[in-house]
């Protein structure tokens, strides 16, 4: 039914009708509602943006992109019309106006949510065949975000290829490191897989298994690590975070660890987007499904092992049995395992730091898979 002007209708009942018929997914009848608010109120904004939005639905990505960015021209106070904007120039792979669109909507409220995973990227890490590359044996690097797991990942790998661990005392990866990785270990560490040494791995058929944890634990784990276990000395977080209750460090945390994550997660899938085989496995994944993660790590790496030799790993690298990385490193199992869970910042978050983390990250959740706060 074409649109046609109800005088007992407002224009703000027309914009309603058209939002909610988009949201129904009924695109024409949507835009031929909106079209008509526009054909009496061309400057309406709202109409502008949502019939920018319908047309991005139904396949008219340029179309949409024209109508939002004219929204913004008439109300470019709108934070909403910005990071649409910069999701729709994202998933058309450009990359540096998505940027802009997206900083303009953090200057129009501090508390946008900066952090996420390239939308690019995120179909790699998301695709089904995502880390089922294997083959023959050959060299590898493990590469874990910070309390994501390392110690327990590095453990399960030097059970499945023999092999044991080098881990230098360097947060930063550079060529020599990965040049002077001794016969019989493989590299671990909390590294990024930076592009930047992308010839090396490359001309070397090095693989790479990359480990990631669910930030609110992340962070969590964090907090106890600095505030409790090294609380004296030279420690600078831990000086930092004794100075807040636990609800303030986390919100000072959470302002600072999703982000890394993004940042790390960016780079990692960059590498292996750029065609050096990586796996990406999480913490959860090691806990929750350890039988089926070993497989996979072990077919990864080009080891087949049976059901009684997986069996046996998961019994040797259980929470209460000390760790062998640990015990390389010279470190107490006490200074690095705390419950082996995950899950536990629903213990821990209040509705304040929630709230702080979903303004912050909820997006970067999202794109995970892990369910919002």
């Amino acid at each position: 039914m074409p649109y046609r002007k109800d005088n007992n209708m407002s224009a703000n009942d027309y914009l309603l009708e058209g939002a909610n018929l988009l949201r129904a997914g009924n695109l024409h009848k949507a835009d031929e509602v909106l079209s008509g608010v526009l054909r009496i109120a061309p400057d309406n904004h709202l109409a502008l943006f949502l019939k920018g939005l319908t047309a991005k639905q139904a396949g008219n990505t340029e179309l949409s992109i024209d109508l939002i960015r004219k929204a913004i021209s008439i109300s470019p106070e709108i934070e909403a019309y910005h990071e649409q904007l910069g999701n729709i120039l994202f998933e058309s792979n450009r990359m540096d106006e998505a940027i802009i669109s997206y900083r303009r909507a953090a200057g129009l409220n501090p508390q946008f949510s900066r952090t996420f995973v390239k939308q690019d990227l995120l179909q790699y890490l998301h695709s089904p065949g995502a880390g089922n590359i294997f083959s023959a044996k050959g060299p590898f690097c493990c590469f874990s975000c910070p309390k994501a797991g390392t110690h327990l990942l590095a453990d399960i790998v030097q059970k499945i290829t023999g092999l044991s661990v080098f881990w230098p005392e360097t947060a930063e990866l550079s060529l020599d490191i990965l040049q002077g990785i001794p016969t019989g270990y493989f590299l671990t560490g909390h590294f990024t897989g930076s592009p930047a040494h992308f010839n090396f791995y490359r001309n070397n058929r090095f693989k790479i298994i990359f480990n990631y944890r669910d930030p609110r634990d992340q962070l969590v784990s964090f907090y106890f690590y600095y505030r409790e276990i090294y609380k004296n000395g030279d420690n600078e977080w831990g000086h930092l975070l004794r100075r807040f209750n636990k609800e303030q460090a986390i919100n000072y945390l959470i302002n600072t660890f999703p982000a890394r994550l993004a940042n790390w997660l960016n780079d990692c899938l960059e590498l292996a987007r750029m065609g050096i085989p990586g796996l990406f496995i999480t913490y959860e994944e090691l806990i929750n499904n350890k039988f089926d993660s070993i497989r996979r790590i072990a077919k990864f790496l080009g080891y087949d092992l049976s059901n009684d030799r997986i069996n046996i790993i998961i019994s040797e690298t259980s929470f209460d049995k000390p760790s062998i990385t640990l015990q390389k490193k010279g470190e107490p199992d006490s200074h690095l395992k705390r419950k082996g869970i995950a899950g536990d910042w629903r213990n821990h978050f209040t509705q304040a730091n929630k709230e702080t983390f979903n303004s912050v990250a909820g997006r970067l959740l999202a794109q995970l898979g892990y369910e919002i706060c």
